[in-house]
């Protein structure tokens, strides 16, 4: 037979190229007709567009015209020009002198001037302070640095820098005036000032101004009971010396204050001394139980003594120990105080044994020894010094605390406890960590408690300046002092140690 035809050959791996045929041009589009969603003269339905309306720019406004100061009524004292530029409570006063009562007048002036006194002592130019030498059309202070400058660079220029107070009145170092380096330039308050009443000037009056000071206000009395000044009694008031000032005048660093009194309305002002109070009246012989030297309705007893005279009974032995240990501190402290006749220490006790705090009662008795309510510790225990008794310059007297407290239960006296204190020492009493308690005296330990010689005190002791101060204790109630370990208690003795257990012996098996 005939051999099989051969197999057909196998399909190409790719396609064969089909020729690109363009597709047939389309016909060109028709424009849409505009859709209408609403009748004519009718309302659109809900959710349909409607016509946006065309847009119309807003017209402009009328051109802003630059802020004017209303005028104020300008009177023949005082024309009020340029009043923005001046310290808050002279425009205060420029703005409303005519509608306020006299007083309110004198106090906002005063006011016034004292903004005016302290721009006149600041000297800082990279703080924008560069104090007072130009003034507005009133005569007070242009409160700009940068104006002061200007009118400083050309002080003939006119407007503006018109009013000048004077070369002395700026600082050297700010470049306004020639005042060299110190506590103040020659800025003084006006002169006169006038006083208005229904609108119209009723009465001028005068001012002055005390610079580097500051003055403490008693509104009760109505004055100024007394100024402290860097300078103490040294520094002068400027204005009217007429104008009296508080006679007491202490010594304190208040550079840069000022403070200023104006004689418009009348007031107590504390610048006569005031007389002497008269003497108490001799004492009545009081039994221990009542108040003595009741002076001016205050108690003459320390404060902590005089809370434990009337209110033990009423306590708690706790708090009654605790305000006695407070009660003994203060009469310590008062005893080891010799700087004057006001503080002369304390040699005087009462019907309880505690210090007389005024020390007007101590040199009343220092006088009247013999006098029932005066009882004297001896005068060991007053200070030569403040002619109180006979002690010497040193650290301490021979005061001590009292050597028996009675503890109440209610009315009752149910037992006594003794007290120790140490003088010119503090001592720290932290319960919670015992570590911690310590004593810091002015001779370390070589300052020796007085009282009660079996009361322990902490035994850390640390040496620095603790002169007047004194710690008491008391050994009424236990606590945890620092002078044993810690949980053990300095009053109470450990119970004894229970016996060792028997030893126990196995019998052979």
């Amino acid at each position: 037979p005939p051999p099989p035809p051969p197999p057909p050959p196998p399909p190409p791996p790719w396609k064969p190229l089909v020729p690109y045929v363009p597709p047939p041009p389309k016909a060109p589009a028709k424009p849409l007709p505009e859709v209408v969603y609403w009748r004519e003269g009718g309302k659109p339905p809900h959710g349909m567009p409607g016509p946006k309306p065309p847009f119309v720019p807003t017209p402009p406004g009328p051109p802003r015209r630059p802020h004017k100061q209303p005028l104020v009524d300008r009177s023949p004292w005082f024309p009020d020009a340029g009043s923005a530029l001046i310290n808050m409570r002279c425009l205060q006063w420029v703005d409303n002198k005519k509608s306020m009562n006299p007083a309110k007048q004198v106090f906002t002036f005063e006011r016034c001037m004292e903004q005016d006194c302290v721009q006149s002592l600041e000297h800082f130019p990279d703080r924008g302070m560069s104090g007072c030498r130009f003034l507005d059309d009133n005569g007070f202070c242009y409160v700009y640095a940068r104006l002061q400058e200007r009118c400083a660079a050309d002080p003939n220029s006119g407007g503006l820098c018109s009013n000048d107070g004077g070369a002395d009145w700026g600082w050297l170092s700010t470049t306004v005036g020639t005042s060299p380096e110190g506590p103040s330039t020659a800025w003084i308050p006006l002169p006169e000032v006038p006083m208005y009443e229904n609108g119209e000037v009723s009465a001028i009056y005068t001012c002055a101004c005390l610079k580097n000071c500051a003055c403490s206000w008693d509104v009760a009395k109505e004055a100024y009971m007394d100024c402290r000044c860097s300078a103490g009694e040294d520094e002068k008031p400027v204005g009217d010396p007429n104008i009296p000032w508080p006679w007491h005048r202490f010594k304190q660093d208040k550079t840069g204050e000022c403070v200023c009194k104006c004689n418009g309305v009348p007031w107590q002002d504390g610048a006569t001394k005031p007389e002497p109070p008269p003497p108490p009246p001799p004492p009545k012989s009081n039994p221990v139980s009542e108040r003595t030297f009741d002076i001016g309705g205050h108690d003459a007893l320390n404060m902590r003594c005089a809370q434990w005279r009337d209110t033990k009974n009423g306590w708690g032995k706790r708090k009654q120990v605790h305000f006695f240990e407070a009660c003994m501190q203060q009469d310590c402290q008062m005893n080891l105080q010799h700087l004057s006749v006001e503080v002369p220490g304390c040699r005087f006790l009462d019907g309880n044994g505690f210090c007389y705090h005024l020390g007007s009662v101590q040199i009343f008795c220092s006088k009247n020894p013999s006098d029932p309510s005066c009882h004297d510790g001896g005068a060991g225990w007053g200070w030569a010094s403040t002619g109180l008794g006979t002690a010497p310059p040193g650290p301490t007297t021979t005061w001590e605390p009292w050597k028996v407290v009675p503890l109440y239960n209610r009315n009752e006296v149910v037992s006594t406890y003794t007290c120790a204190c140490l003088r010119n020492c503090q001592c720290a009493f932290d319960v919670a960590k015992p570590a911690d308690i310590v004593c810091t005296c002015t001779r370390g330990e070589d300052e020796k408690p007085v009282g009660d010689q079996s009361i322990q005190w902490p035994i850390q002791r640390k040496t620095e300046l603790r002169d007047g101060k004194c710690s008491c204790k008391c050994n009424g109630v236990s606590y945890d002092d620092g002078s044993l370990p810690q949980k053990a208690n300095p009053h109470i003795a450990p119970p004894p140690s229970p016996p060792p257990p028997p030893p126990v012996i196995i019998a052979p098996p």
